[in-house]
């Protein structure tokens, strides 16, 4: 394992311990956010991201270039679509993207080298 998937697991797995601090709804039991790791995607330069869900698709967490991002699900016509301020987050046919402000800062190879974990 190279030291750049090692960093992005760890990053990972400390996003996951924190998250799973628990929350209190209306009946004020502990009601617990689990995250997994669902993806682990390279480009074709060895980069890579991490992609975690939580207990429904509508946000997601992504790791990229030790960043954390946090991301909410779009209505689109086509693929999947996630965003914040800055980041999108693009699922289309067999490639991912990532573009910050419009450029794109990330593209996955294609599909079927994506690592489901």
């Amino acid at each position: 394992m190279n030291i750049k998937k090692l960093c992005n697991l760890a990053i990972a797995t400390f996003i996951i311990i924190f998250s799973m601090s628990g929350c209190k709804n209306n009946s004020d039991q502990d009601v617990s956010v689990f995250y997994m790791i669902d993806k682990e995607v390279s480009d074709s330069t060895g980069n890579s991201i991490s992609i975690l869900y939580g207990d429904d698709i509508s946000s997601m967490d992504l790791v990229l270039n030790k960043d954390t991002l946090h991301l909410i699900q779009e209505k689109v016509d086509n693929g999947l679509s996630y965003r914040n301020n800055t980041y999108r987050y693009v699922e289309l046919k067999d490639k991912i993207y990532i573009f910050k402000n419009g450029k794109t800062v990330f593209e996955s190879i294609k599909k079927d080298n994506l690592n489901k974990k």
